[in-house]
């Protein structure tokens, strides 16, 4: 249990649930659609990756209908399994986005790490490989996750976050849960961006959160809260990759979120306008390189004192040993670049 993602996610959720609430939400994943499998894109250059046609325009019902018989495949298996999708459609750049339905408690994970499963089985079956790496080439845009939260009261099942009378109609235990997320989640970062490749979708244009920012129903920060209805009060973290351990990531947020609620951090006011424009956002920067985030994760209180000694040594000895492999590398850009010299 030490080392275990998911008995780690189970031991937090369980604090949470002694201030008396639930953890509810679901996870968005994007994946690549390629025209590829697992074994030929051992032998692949970035630049040679194929992916399959007909998901290059956004929300396009008339493109997705030459690829309805795979999306209808993967939305009856995913209901068969018991993780229903919500939404299924074409993103940017080759990209099939699905949003899941909400859950409760370690579901939430779970459901996305079945999800990844599926979609892979799946698509094997239509001659497609769906990949969540975070960034497979430097032409392309990433494939994200936005992990989608609010806490319920334990006892009456009601959501705890809206409040329609209060400044922007959030409640204090949702602003401190703002209030850790952007103060505890540049330490734990490491668990939102997990992987060397995880760092090469923080660049600019192409729609990741830059800085530890929130607003309001603002897609251009890294939290992004929904503060419509009682029953749809969320937060969205937007910083994730889609190569993420789901029960890792969501524990990242539950154990930010709840230090914030414990000591009743204030977040500074929402950002408005442009979030990737924004250099002073009140919060502490966010690591968007690998070795900052190791560095970070390494020397945590708050991962060492609830994650446990063993648990962060073994993670930052795998994440160095990454750093190191790709350190001894020889890249294609170095054999264009230096085989003339």
């Amino acid at each position: 249990a030490e080392h275990c993602p998911r008995a780690l996610l189970r031991a937090e959720l369980e604090r949470l649930g002694a201030l008396g609430f639930d953890l509810f939400g679901a996870f968005e994943l994007e994946g690549a659609v390629l025209a590829e499998t697992a074994e030929s894109l051992r032998a692949k250059r970035a630049a040679d990756v194929a992916v399959v046609p007909g998901w290059d325009r956004v929300y396009s019902f008339v493109d997705q209908t030459g690829q309805s018989g795979l999306i209808d495949d993967l939305l009856q298996s995913c209901e068969t399994m018991g993780l229903p999708l919500e939404t299924a459609h074409a993103e940017f750049m080759d990209i099939l986005e699905v949003g899941m339905a909400p859950a409760v408690g370690l579901r939430i994970a779970d459901n996305a790490g079945l999800y990844k499963a599926a979609a892979k089985i799946v698509a094997a079956k239509h001659g497609a490989y769906v990949s969540f790496m975070a960034r497979r080439s430097e032409k392309d845009q990433g494939c994200g996750a936005h992990i989608n939260v609010s806490l319920q009261d334990r006892s009456s099942g009601e959501g705890v976050f809206f409040d329609e009378q209060a400044e922007h109609r959030l409640t204090g235990t949702a602003l401190h849960f703002v209030g850790g997320l952007l103060t505890y989640l540049p330490e734990l970062f490491l668990l939102l961006a997990p992987n060397l490749n995880s760092y090469k979708r923080y660049a600019p244009g192409i729609f990741t959160p830059l800085n530890n920012s929130w607003s309001i129903n603002n897609r251009t920060v890294a939290l992004r809260v929904s503060n419509q209805t009682r029953g749809s009060a969320r937060v969205e973290v937007r910083p994730a990759g889609a190569d993420v351990c789901p029960h890792l990531a969501l524990l990242a947020v539950c154990l930010a979120g709840r230090l914030g609620i414990e000591e009743k951090i204030e977040p500074p006011p929402p950002l408005t306008g442009n979030g990737w424009a924004e250099t002073d956002t009140g919060a502490p920067p966010i690591p968007l390189e690998f070795g900052p985030a190791i560095a970070a994760f390494a020397s945590s209180e708050v991962a060492r004192t609830h994650l446990g000694e063993g648990f962060i040594a073994d993670f930052v000895e795998d994440r160095k040993w990454q750093q190191e492999t790709f350190a001894g590398t020889v890249t294609d850009w170095e054999i264009r670049t230096f085989s003339s010299l």
